[in-house]
């Protein structure tokens, strides 16, 4: 389960990088031999990249907003997003298609 970091910058954030800043933890897992990462920019934005043990590819954005939490089950790479509201959504990635469904 992410939770909300209060980071080592002083603005509370876990990285400061350009496109790295976040105010929780990012959610990883494997999927298919490959290290899935999802994570909330400060905007409440959700996206996702996929790696290997050296590189990940160029960030993707997810189609909801919140705070991410990823698990793989028989095969397929879930996402759970825990929206402002409270709402937790739940979406499936689709390897044919390449796109997450809720």
């Amino acid at each position: 389960m992410a939770w909300v970091a209060r980071g080592q910058s002083e603005s509370g954030y876990v990285q400061d990088t350009p496109y790295g800043e976040t105010s929780s933890v990012p959610a990883l897992a494997t999927h298919r031999g490959e290290l899935w990462c999802l994570w909330s920019d400060p905007s409440g934005g959700l996206f996702y990249a996929v790696g290997d043990n050296n590189t990940f590819q160029a960030r993707l954005e997810f189609p909801d907003q919140g705070i991410p939490v990823m698990a793989e089950l028989v095969g397929l790479l879930h996402a759970i997003i825990i929206r402002e509201t409270g709402d937790m959504i739940h979406y499936v990635f689709d390897d044919v298609a390449q796109t997450w469904t809720s």
